[in-house]
């Protein structure tokens, strides 16, 4: 019985919190959710046809900005670089007195800690250090920005609209690689002017 009354106490008194926290799914509108795992740099959009949560990824990791509203997604995404520039930094390992890791090249060297010691051997680049110095600023790479529209407006779901047969899963996504293109695009469907979205800022 006292058993049966802690575990109570711990689900009333939010103890189990930390699995909430750990994937994290919020419902925009309709049947498209934002989720993320651990951290809002895992952000990605999905749609799920048959329930409010997890789904078919629409746009993956990392989305940076959601604007939305009964017909418009609109988002900004930004790319995880981490890995490849993990790739980049350890290519290959030799052994000088300690390990030594191959760089990729030149433009990798700006992504070790200040001192870091650096050998050209072979006519190969080489370094002694297992630390990254940014790795955040890598994961979202916010330098690079692309842009979304997902135009869900002929999207119907709803018992009602399955009751008389109108259901509708379709939607289109536009994409951007220059802001000057995503904001024509948004004057085109009357977006900026016209239609108020509500904001979620999904990385801090």
């Amino acid at each position: 019985m006292r058993l049966i009354i802690f575990i109570l106490c711990l689900i009333l008194t939010g103890c189990f919190w930390h699995i909430d926290e750990e994937y994290y799914v919020q419902n925009l509108t309709k049947d498209f959710n934002i989720n993320m795992v651990n951290h809002t740099r895992t952000a990605n959009l999905s749609v799920n046809e048959d329930s409010k949560f997890g789904g078919k990824e629409v746009v993956s990791e990392t989305i940076t900005e959601i604007w939305y509203n009964d017909n418009y997604i609109v988002l900004k995404w930004s790319p995880n670089l981490l890995p490849e520039i993990k790739k980049g930094l350890y290519v290959d390992t030799i052994y000088r007195h300690g390990p030594l890791y191959q760089i990729k090249d030149k433009r990798f060297l700006d992504y070790l800690p200040k001192g870091t010691n650096v050998k050209t051997i072979n006519g190969k680049l080489y370094h002694n250090s297992l630390n990254m110095s940014r790795p955040d600023s890598l994961y979202p790479y916010k330098k690079i920005k692309k842009y979304y529209i997902i135009d869900h407006s002929k999207y119907k779901n709803g018992w009602i609209n399955k009751l008389l047969n109108s259901s509708s899963k379709e939607y289109n996504i536009y994409r951007f690689n220059s802001k000057e293109d995503f904001r024509d695009k948004l004057k085109k469907l009357g977006i900026l002017d016209e239609v108020k979205l509500e904001k979620i800022k999904t990385t801090r």
